[in-house]
């Protein structure tokens, strides 16, 4: 038997068994104890430590304090002594010289200077270590500082500074000097060399790399080894270091504290501010912490690593004492372990104890005795389930992937109408997310905003629901506000499940019912543009034989003038006629007849300007694009458009109105070129704006149609508009229509710009030319080749007559060269004009062939004119037209 129900050893979770974490226990418990004491004599030695370094320091610069206090107050009362002790006041200036000379002399280096002022200040006389003063250098001290508080009866000590006269650093004291009967008759002042005091301070030790320093009360540098240094950093003031700031703050009460800072050598040091007695100055000394605490620190490695050493030799003691209390355990925990692991069948070792230990080992024994039974046969169970586990996240995936990657909208509704889920392409569809829709509410409140709507919406939608759950789901089409403010055609499928939850499958239709009906209009067009081109080539073939007879009969102009006014009233009627043949073939292919580059802006000014003549009641506005807007068409269809739009605007504003026409150059998005089957890139775009009646959306989806009109019967053909689509169509263009009732129309026109430029036509004499020769005549109409024929006699050309594309191979192939030209007609039954043409370019490669149709140049006769006809004429022609079009051919040089 496989002691294992998936037939592999199952890994246990490894966790720390309890022999373990009872050593763990035993041994951390030593560890801390150890360290704990250890850390305290740390702390206490350290403190120790730093508190006699605080001491040393403030014993240091007491030191300091009391020499330098001593020398003051000896300068002090040697010049108080001198005093007493030398009547002054009864002597004469050359006595007193040599007194103060003197006083100088038994004071060295006390003294660097002594000078004796009378009252008014001036100079009696003057002695100095350095220089001898004459009578004339002599000079008034009423300014000197110490001149009026002495003469005031008081004693004075100045600031430390450099005397001018000797470069020494000193101090000014000064003491007036008096009768017998203490009246004041003058001031001696001495200067005290304090630079020798300093070199006496200098030679107290500061540890090895410790230094003192003098401030004043107002915390101004007095004195140091270096002064240069301490000047070039700090300068003269000094109040930034610690014990100097507190010293200024609080006097005497801040001195005295031992701090720890950067000190003047720009290192971490430990110093005190210390005054000194009799003075208006603190000395400053500092010592590097590195060196003052330095047996701090050797102590500290010292305790360190007795600690260490402490708490290895008890946590291994700890743990040779866990191990052989717990010993027993461990025997039952690896027992229990195997057991965990499906080891049911190897033998552990039973713990020979009466205690708790000894117990749990017996009942593992039993334990693992009846699970051995239990465990029998489930081996294929537990393999069973592990396949369906592994079934059954495979179908999830799939299933989570097909709904994540579907294109089509899919949400999950709870059985009370709280949205489960939503996939992406819903969020991409309608741009609303999950916490946007929590409810079906919620969501019938976004997406179909107009009320009425709605509660029809819903209704309907309840009612799919309850049958949803009872049969086959049912399919509705909605139209559903998204949250861009964009209404959409959506199919909803509703899809019921067994848990009564309910998957709705969303189908975006939008695009293909615009599509739909673009086909369907499409259809529309191409079949009664079919119908329209071949009326209108027959029809073209009449007025083709009824404009060659009126050519005929006013040739000369002999005719008389009764007949000749019927001839011309028919020409014009012919030139209707043709105008709407060619409303016929702007519905067909291939409705373009001369395409050249135009000006949009020059067919918009003047047409609306000549529009404007006749009807005064519409105010006409232009808004053109500068400098201009140039397209490749035909000029003569697009003034047809602008005509019938202009007409359509005038007849929605009966009343009067304003009409604006604008012109634009603008780049279209592919999204809407694909949406109107055109190419992507620059257009030139016309519309035209109306204040009329405007329409509503049913006469918006028709406005196109061929033969639609809202006019009233014999009113209107309802040909204008289509004839325009079908020609903005044929121009690789399109249009568009926008409006509401009562607020007019806007008819929008989009052409492809070119970068061709506008050619300015020159006017031709409408007089025919005559010539001499030879003209083949292929055409399958005889009214055609009759009323031809006559034409180019009439004009001097000899005619040779052909009926179609067969009869006219053999007459070349036996002619040749003796014909000059073919008027070749291009719709003809069996071989048609473009079979006849590559027959005859096989046969005479140089043979100059004019086109002739009832169709426009656009389609079939541009690929014959593409494969190297030299002409193509458009029926009806008349006399002058013919006559120019084969001058223009025959005597055309280099054919």
């Amino acid at each position: 038997m496989n002691p294992y129900p998936s037939g592999k050893p199952i890994t246990p979770v490894r966790r720390k068994s309890l022999a373990t974490q009872l050593t763990w226990v035993s041994i951390l418990m030593v560890i801390l104890a150890s360290a704990a004491v250890g850390m305290g004599l740390i702390l206490i030695a350290d403190k120790t430590e730093r508190d006699f370094a605080s001491r040393l320091q403030q014993q240091t610069a007491n030191q300091v304090s009391q020499l330098i206090s001593d020398y003051m107050t000896r300068a002090v009362d040697r010049l108080s002594f001198f005093l007493e002790s030398t009547p002054l006041s009864f002597q004469s200036s050359g006595v007193q010289g040599i007194a103060l000379e003197n006083l100088l002399i038994n004071s060295l280096p006390l003294y660097s200077q002594i000078s004796l002022l009378d009252k008014e200040g001036n100079e009696r006389c003057k002695v100095s270590r350095f220089h001898t003063f004459l009578h004339e250098e002599l000079i008034n001290q009423a300014q000197n500082p110490a001149f009026s508080p002495t003469m005031k009866g008081e004693k004075y000590m100045g600031s430390v500074a450099f005397l001018e006269d000797t470069g020494l650093l000193s101090v000014p004291i000064a003491s007036p000097v008096k009768k017998s009967n203490s009246e004041i008759l003058g001031v001696i002042i001495a200067e005290v060399n304090v630079s020798h005091l300093w070199q006496r301070v200098a030679r107290i030790e500061v540890g090895q790399y410790g230094y003192a320093y003098l401030v004043d009360m107002s915390g101004r540098f007095v004195a140091f080894q270096k002064p240069a240094e301490v000047l070039q950093r700090y300068g003269e003031d000094m109040s930034r270091i610690p014990p100097v700031a507190a010293f200024v703050a609080e006097g005497s009460n801040g001195a005295g504290q031992v701090q720890e800072y950067r000190g003047l050598m720009d290192e971490k040091v430990i110093g005190v501010c210390w005054p000194i007695e009799g003075t208006r100055w603190a000395v400053v000394v500092e010592q590097p912490t590195r060196e003052a605490y330095a047996s701090v620190r050797d102590m500290k490695q010292y305790l360190v690593g007795l600690t260490l050493l402490c708490i290895l030799l008890a946590g291994g003691l700890g743990f040779y004492v866990s191990r052989r209390i717990i010993g027993p355990i461990r025997t039952l925990t690896m027992a229990a372990k195997r057991f965990g692991t499906g080891d049911l069948e190897t033998e552990f070792r039973d713990v020979k104890r009466r205690d708790e230990v000894g117990v749990l080992s017996q009942a593992f024994k039993k334990m693992q005795k009846e699970l051995r039974g239990l465990y029998s046969g489930f081996e294929q169970k537990v393999a069973e389930l592990e396949a369906a586990q592994k079934a059954l996240k495979e179908s999830e995936e799939r299933f989570r992937t097909l709904v994540e990657q579907s294109p089509l909208g899919i949400t999950l509704i709870g059985r009370d109408g709280v949205y489960k889920y939503i996939n992406p392409q819903f969020r991409n569809m309608f741009g609303y997310t999950i916490d946007d829709v929590p409810t079906g509410s919620e969501w019938f409140k976004k997406a179909f905003p107009e009320v009425a709507d709605r509660r029809e919406v819903v209704k309907t939608w309840m009612t799919d629901q309850k049958q949803v759950a009872l049969g086959p789901s049912r399919t509705r089409v909605y139209t559903v506000m998204c949250k861009n403010g964009l209404q959409k055609q959506i199919h909803f499928r509703p899809v019921a499940m067994e848990n009564l939850d309910r998957f709705v499958i969303y189908e975006d239709i939008t695009e293909k019912r615009v599509l739909e009906r673009q086909l369907q209009q499409a259809q529309k067009f191409e079949a009664i543009g079919t119908l329209a081109g071949g009326i209108a080539h027959d029809f073209n073939n009449l007025l083709m034989g009824i404009q060659g007879r009126i050519s005929l009969m006013s040739i000369g102009g002999d005719a008389d003038p009764v007949y000749m006014d019927h001839i011309r009233a028919v020409e014009a009627h012919i030139k209707s006629a043709s105008g709407l043949t060619q409303q016929l073939l702007g519905l067909a292919r291939g409705g373009k007849y001369q395409v050249k580059p135009i000006d949009l802006n020059e067919l918009v000014s003047i047409g609306s300007e000549m529009f404007g003549r006749t009807q005064k009641e519409i105010e006409i506005r232009t808004r053109l694009h500068k400098p201009f807007v140039v397209v490749e068409a035909d000029r003569s269809q697009i003034e047809q458009v602008l005509l019938n739009l202009y007409v359509n605007a005038w007849q929605a504003m009966p009343g009067g109105g304003s009409l604006t026409i604008q012109t634009e150059i603008v780049v279209l998005e592919d999204a809407l070129c694909r949406l109107h089957q055109v190419e992507p890139g620059r257009y030139g775009r016309i519309s035209v704006m109306d204040t009329g009646i405007g329409m509503d959306e049913a006469t918006r989806q028709q406005v196109f149609d061929p033969f639609f009109t809202t006019k009233e019967k014999g009113r209107g053909t309802g040909l204008g508009l289509a004839s325009a689509y079908g020609i903005i169509k044929n121009h690789g263009g399109f249009m568009t229509v926008a409006g509401e009732p009562g607020q007019g129309a806007t008819f929008t026109v989009y052409l492809p710009v070119s970068d061709r430029e506008v050619l300015q036509e020159i006017s031709l004499q409408e007089s025919a030319i005559e010539g001499s020769e030879t003209v083949l005549l292929v055409d399958d109409e005889e009214m055609i080749l009759d009323v031809a024929q006559a034409m180019l006699k009439h004009l001097g050309y000899r005619v040779v007559v052909s009926h179609g594309g067969e009869e006219t191979i053999e007459i070349i192939k036996k002619m040749g060269k003796e014909i000059d030209l073919v008027l070749l007609d291009m719709i003809m039954p069996g071989m048609d004009g473009g079979k006849t043409f590559d027959a005859i370019r096989e046969i005479c490669p140089g043979m100059r062939v004019v086109l002739s149709s009832g169709y426009a140049i656009d389609g079939q006769a541009k690929k014959i004119m593409d494969r190297g006809c030299n002409g193509f004429i458009q029926k009806p022609f008349n006399l002058s037209s013919l006559s120019r079009k084969i001058r223009d051919i025959v005597d055309r040089p280099g054919i």
